[in-house]
């Protein structure tokens, strides 16, 4: 016998979207019904049924609203309809806040650690493999595997039964760093994960720093990075070398990074893969993002006789120099000379030269 048609039913209401929604983001409602095939959609916003003509996706499920922005803010709902009648869903409400990327000084500062065991360095955000896809400050992050990898998380306190690093300062003060950790839960070469960060200024120069070190590694850990999100791969760092005959004794020691420039649309991706070595090789402590980083000398005293200067580069293994001339007002800039770099931790390096008896002026370049 014939069976008569079945209206439509939701079985899964639109939820709400309140929180950690940004102008320029991308969100979908979506919904869930039972009943006689086929449906029809029509999305509403504020009552109001919105027009196929400028957004397709109006008349099916998900509604997917690109580029939102403080207007689009309100009520939305959709009315399902089949042969057998009509449904009309709750009102989702969407907020959508306004944001407007900071261009300089410390974006993001991150610390990778263990899903409820926080163990947070001071001044950092915690981010955990149950925190993915959260907004630290406006700016998005999200985590993925690359090369068929899954991606686990640690806290070396925990699994060691005692914090193998403990702060020393005024040399180390980053232990909480180096004591948690994200890594790749696979040896194969290619494998890694990748980090994609949204939410930036649009063409604008990061200075980025990754800290990347686990107590438990006597072997060398090999890694490959770059940053894809211009569409053309862009070096980190070739061959990443790290294992746990050399312990982090000093803050940034242990890290590597880049001057990169964020995409038109204000991302950055960063692509770690494992490239030789044994075990796992693709190691995330924490993260780091300055917007347009300015290289200067920290600090300069007189010690034993020489200028011992300070300075702070715009990423950790940057290539410096240090410059001199008598004359800060004329003359030309030339090599400093007489002494040279005598520690390099991260991006601070620590130069001297002899003292003299003539004023001398320095400065420190980097490429």
């Amino acid at each position: 016998a014939p069976v008569a048609p079945i209206p439509p039913e939701i079985t899964l209401q639109p939820t709400d979207l309140t929180n950690g929604v940004f102008a320029g983001d991308t969100i979908s409602f979506s919904v869930q019904a039972i009943g006689t095939s086929p449906f029809s959609y029509q999305w509403r916003s504020n009552d109001v049924a919105i027009s196929l003509v400028s957004n397709p996706s109006a008349g099916s499920n998900p509604l997917t609203l690109g580029n939102v922005q403080p207007a689009d803010s309100g009520g939305y709902c959709v009315v399902i309809t089949n042969v057998g009648g009509a449904v009309t869903s709750r009102v989702a409400q969407l907020v959508v806040a306004p944001y407007t990327p900071a261009t300089t000084g410390d974006i993001l500062k991150l610390d990778f650690g263990l899903t409820g065991s926080p163990d947070i360095q001071p001044g950092f955000s915690e981010m955990n493999l149950a925190l993915n896809r959260t907004n630290f400050n406006g700016v998005k992050v999200t985590l993925a595997p690359l090369g068929g990898a899954t991606v686990a998380q640690l806290q070396e306190r925990l699994r060691t039964g005692a914090e193998l690093l403990t702060n020393d300062p005024p040399r180390l003060t980053q232990a909480q760093i180096y004591n948690d950790l994200i890594f790749v839960n696979n040896t194969n070469d290619g494998t890694g994960m990748s980090f994609l960060i949204e939410r930036l200024a649009p063409d604008t120069s990061y200075g980025l720093t990754i800290w990347s070190w686990t107590t438990q590694s006597p072997i060398d850990r090999i890694s490959d990075w770059i940053e894809t999100a211009s569409g053309t791969p862009v070096t980190i760092k070739t061959g990443y070398v790290f294992n746990t005959l050399y312990a982090p004794t000093n803050d940034f020691d242990s890290a590597f990074g880049a001057l990169l420039t964020s995409s038109a649309a204000g991302t950055l991706r960063l692509e770690g893969r494992k490239n030789g070595g044994a075990g796992q090789s693709v190691i995330v402590n924490g993260l780091r993002l300055v917007a347009r980083p300015v290289m200067q000398i920290t600090d300069a005293r007189l010690v034993n006789g020489n200028i011992r200067l300070t300075v702070e580069a715009q990423y950790p293994g940057q290539p410096i120099s240090i410059e001199q001339k008598e004359d800060v007002g004329s003359g030309t800039w030339s090599p400093a000379s007489g002494g040279g770099i005598i520690e390099t931790h991260g991006p601070i390096v620590v130069a001297e030269f002899p003292a003299s008896t003539n004023h001398m002026f320095y400065r420190a370049a980097g490429q």
